[in-house]
């Protein structure tokens, strides 16, 4: 079944009928990148009172992050699913374009993949079930989220380069992680590998649920740094946040 295909089918089942979908989606293809900066959304991707959902389109094992940039950056990439979240997604969840924010990363979780992060200011309820929704359509193994609770334990731990990393910057980052997941996972006795997000190729994010596994992952990463031979400022921890994981097979 063709690429096009799957996807028509996708929208039908968060609510888009065949032929509406196949026009938006052959307009999506002749115009995609020529979002005008009012669709792009005005929410700012540090407001706290904002939800924020981690999420991708990929489906390909890949080897390197040089190798998940260029696929963002094709024609199949970042922009066409920024505009398909857009014009599909968000008006099937009743949430307006001007009230989402996308920024476009670069995950490394057990391997590297182009990705997003996007501000959400929406009920929860709301977003989880795009989160949700998502993660069906795209068939991804999670979607990731944070909600904000002033009494909430999750949070976001982040660390600055101060500068862009190059490709063989960030494939070293992605050794020296799978590297020390491997010595957490054997010696220390962790049940879940560390996984980072690498935003605007100049910041490395890990979003954690609880006290517990900030200072875990904290240390954790210091020495993934340590080891990718990259000097970076760690930035205070934004807490205030519940922390879910939507996962294929149990949540959609």
């Amino acid at each position: 079944m063709s690429c096009d295909t799957l996807r028509l089918e996708a929208w039908s089942r968060i609510g888009l009928e065949t032929d509406a979908a196949e026009r938006l989606f052959n307009e999506g293809r002749a115009r995609w990148w020529n979002l005008s900066r009012s669709e792009r959304g005005t929410v700012r991707s540090t407001d706290r009172a904002a939800q924020i959902m981690g999420y991708s389109f990929n489906k390909e094992k890949l080897d390197s992050a040089g190798e998940a940039r260029e696929i963002g950056e094709s024609d199949d990439g970042w922009k066409k699913h920024e505009w398909v979240l857009r014009k599909a997604f968000l008006p099937a969840h009743n949430i307006a374009n001007q009230d989402v924010a996308v920024d476009y990363t670069i995950g490394l979780w057990e391997g590297p993949e182009p990705s997003f992060v996007a501000a959400i200011k929406a009920p929860r309820d709301s977003v989880l079930e795009l989160g949700k929704a998502w993660g069906a359509i795209y068939d991804q193994q999670a979607v990731a989220v944070l909600l904000p609770n002033r009494f909430g334990s999750g949070g976001i731990l982040e660390w600055n380069f101060g500068r862009e990393l190059g490709d063989s910057e960030m494939d070293n980052v992605l050794s020296a992680l799978q590297e020390v997941n491997a010595y957490a996972t054997t010696t220390l006795g962790h049940s879940a590998e560390l996984g980072l997000t690498i935003r605007e190729r100049s910041r490395v994010e890990f979003w954690f649920g609880d006290d517990e596994e900030s200072k875990a992952a904290e240390l954790l990463i210091a020495r993934v740094l340590r080891d990718a031979g990259l000097e970076a400022q760690q930035q205070p921890p934004r807490g205030g946040y519940d922390f879910e994981l939507l996962f294929r097979g149990e949540d959609y």
